[in-house]
């Protein structure tokens, strides 16, 4: 199932970013915070000490919970997209290293709760911030769940583009830097998720 390869590479990369000094900040809306603790343990990745130095941060948006138990949390059924940046904000200043990734999972969820133009808006506003602070944005959306105009829209607005399929991984562009599609084959096994060069 695509959908969750998609969680499972952006934890990928997070993964690599906190063994490498940085911070991550998790969005969880999609799934609850410890469906994405159980997902890191099942790849061999333990992010427990991470959250304890305070260097991995979930903001629990899972919706219909009674009471989560990370230090951030809003609701997605009950909370604005001003809720989110402002709690997005916070997590920033509680996060240790001075640079992090930040993943949304997701934005397709997101947007079956808030107008999705105003869900683009957000987006675009969240990526321009992260990216005066030299932080890295991961945005998930899922193909086929929003409007194909709304999926463009995102397109043209992020600075690059990866579509992940149950054995391939595609880099459409990454501005500056890659500016034709590049595929690699996809292999999960234990150790994670590794691209292949294809042939």
């Amino acid at each position: 199932d695509p959908g969750p390869l998609k969680q499972l590479w952006a934890q990928h990369y997070a993964y690599g970013e906190l063994l490498s000094g940085k911070g991550t900040i998790y969005l969880s809306i999609t799934s609850p915070p410890e469906d994405i603790r159980k997902n890191f343990t099942r790849f061999n990745k333990e992010i427990t000490r991470f959250e304890d130095e305070n260097s991995f941060i979930f903001i629990d948006c899972y919706p219909r919970r009674q009471d989560s138990r990370v230090q951030f949390s809003t609701p997605v059924h009950t909370s604005s997209l001003t809720d989110f940046g402002m709690v997005l904000s916070e997590a920033s200043q509680a996060m240790i290293p001075e640079q992090a990734v930040v993943v949304v999972d997701s934005l397709s969820t997101l947007m079956l709760y808030s107008d999705p133009e105003q869900v683009i808006k957000f987006a675009v506003n969240q990526a321009s911030k992260l990216k005066e602070w030299g932080w890295t944005g991961i945005f998930i959306v899922e193909k086929g769940v929003n409007d194909e105009k709304i999926e463009n829209s995102l397109k043209f607005l992020l600075d690059g583009v990866f579509e992940i399929l149950s054995n391939e991984f595609h880099i459409q562009w990454i501005r500056g830097m890659v500016d034709k599609p590049v595929k690699y084959a996809l292999d999960i096994s234990q150790r994670g998720f590794l691209l292949l060069p294809q042939r």
